[in-house]
């Protein structure tokens, strides 16, 4: 209710990636305020009429597993995906994937280890894994990637969000980041690329 608005703009930003102009919108907010409820509303929508495949995962206050949000996100697109469609979509890179979210193996167990890379490049495979894999699931549909409560981000989710929004601007992918900005101390990994994204980003308030 009262939010048509910023339904308004999540579709206007929508539009412009079904064309392929794939972008990022930042929803901030106090606690409470809806945030959560406005990108729920909106996904049903696009999701719908629309056929958007929306993945979407949560930072969690005390999280250890390192990109939770996208580990969260792809887990329950395999998980409601028939196997083979999901075996051809992670492609070349569904060895890296598999390692990345364990709970894949269960769904393609036939998928071996990746190739070997010297420790710090791994991070970089990654997240170029995951953008190659965002890319491939747009071309079969649009993708809304809802990553949300940002503010509980940790540093490697930070860094996959970053990646992920530039890679978003080559497909058909609409990223959607949620965030406190109450609670987001200067020395908080999200705070400190806050800048950086915003100048890549289509903000929401």
């Amino acid at each position: 209710v009262g939010r048509q608005r910023e339904l308004d703009q999540l579709d206007a930003a929508f539009a412009g990636t079904v064309t392929g102009a794939g972008r990022t919108v930042l929803i901030a907010g106090e606690p409470g305020i809806g945030k959560t409820r406005l990108v729920d509303e909106f996904c049903r929508h696009v999701a719908e009429p629309a056929g958007a495949l929306v993945l979407a995962g949560g930072c969690h206050d005390g999280d250890v597993v390192a990109n939770a949000p996208f580990v969260e996100a792809f887990t329950r697109w395999a998980r409601s995906s028939p196997p083979d469609l999901v075996l051809d979509l992670l492609g070349p890179e569904a060895p890296v994937l598999v390692r990345f979210a364990p709970a894949l193996a269960a769904i393609v167990p036939s998928v071996g280890e990746p190739l070997s890379v010297p420790p710090e490049a791994e991070s970089t495979r990654l997240r170029d894994s995951v953008g190659q894999v965002l890319l491939r699931l747009a071309a079969r549909a649009p993708v809304v990637l809802v990553v949300d409560d940002l503010h509980w981000a940790d540093a490697a989710t930070v860094a996959m969000l970053r990646s992920v929004a530039r890679d978003a601007r080559r497909g058909r992918v609409l990223v959607i980041g949620t965030y406190r900005d109450t609670d987001l101390d200067r020395r908080h990994p999200f705070a400190e690329s806050l800048g950086e994204l915003q100048r890549e980003v289509e903000p929401v308030r």
